[in-house]
């Protein structure tokens, strides 16, 4: 039979060893969650679009894997015929571009040739979606009127 002693510092390692287990999953946890969150795309979902206005231009790039799309919103307080020119470099890539309802069905979508492509839609009041996508790394100007 054990002596008390011994009973004690068995449980006592095996608490200690418990304890470093468990830090030690939490720091792997923590690094995975970390370099997960850095290969993040802050405006890479429909969620997370960052709003646009009538008359902006916006200029910046795609680099897939990692940054595939761009998302965009728009306000608009009246019905307006909205146009979305898109140029984009190399000319070779192709760019999509679609536009949906606050609701996520889409209205109409355009894929560039030459490097350029424009909507142009007639819109009631209301929400919209922009998103703009490449399968392929390229810089991007997009004029929304």
């Amino acid at each position: 039979m054990k002596s008390l002693r011994e009973y004690r510092r068995f449980h006592n390692v095996r608490g200690i060893l418990s304890t470093t287990a468990s830090v030690a999953i939490a720091l792997c946890l923590l690094v995975a969650f970390e370099s997960s969150a850095e290969a993040r795309d802050p405006d890479g979902t429909r969620m997370q679009a960052r709003k646009v206005a009538l008359g902006a231009t916006h200029a910046t790039t795609l680099a897939p894997p990692t940054d595939a799309a761009d998302w965009r919103y728009i306000q608009l307080k009246e019905g307006v015929e909205l146009t979305i020119e898109v140029s984009s470099e190399p000319k070779t890539q192709v760019v999509k571009v679609t536009l949906t309802t606050a609701t996520g069905d889409e209205l109409t979508a355009a894929s560039s040739q030459g490097g350029r492509l424009k909507i142009t839609r007639n819109l009631d009041p209301g929400i919209y979606y922009i998103s703009i996508q490449s399968g392929d790394a390229v810089s991007y100007r997009m004029t929304i009127r």
